[in-house]
């Protein structure tokens, strides 16, 4: 039941992620996520709808934020290191929300690029793993030479 909710939230957060969120929708994915640890397709649909409304209004990635959903996120990753699913759906997640300043600090803050590198690392053949970790070590790193 919680997988097929979360698929259906990831679906609706691509159109409509202030409707998912001001119905609960938010609480709700990283509920399931937290109550799922070990589901690595859990892991998967709930970082992919993260990604999907994380997408979008920076006040929603700011509300994703301040529901502890980076940690959410990176949680997933160290619990499915070997799931390339988990592993590109949770990159694409962390790098929407480190769209703006302020997030790339909290991102980087929770030690993201520790374990961005190891699903890096984890997944050489993977594309998606590969086009969103790059994409959000080098923002770390560009924030980091500053």
């Amino acid at each position: 039941v919680q997988l097929e909710a979360l698929g259906a939230l990831r679906i609706v957060a691509l159109e409509a992620g202030g409707v998912v969120a001001e119905e609960g929708g938010l609480n709700g994915i990283l509920l399931a996520m937290a109550e799922h640890v070990a589901s690595a397709a859990v892991q998967e649909e709930g970082c992919g709808a993260l990604r999907n409304l994380s997408a979008g209004e920076e006040a929603m990635r700011r509300a994703i934020e301040a529901a502890q959903g980076v940690g959410a996120v990176l949680v997933a990753m160290k619990g499915h290191a070997w799931h390339a699913g988990v592993q590109e759906e949770a990159c694409a997640a962390l790098r929407n929300l480190a769209m703006e300043p302020e997030g790339l600090r909290r991102v980087a803050r929770k030690g993201a690029a520790l374990v961005v590198r190891t699903a890096l690392k984890g997944h050489p053949e993977h594309a998606g793993v590969q086009l969103h970790a790059k994409a959000l070590l080098e923002a770390l790193a560009h924030r980091e030479a500053r």
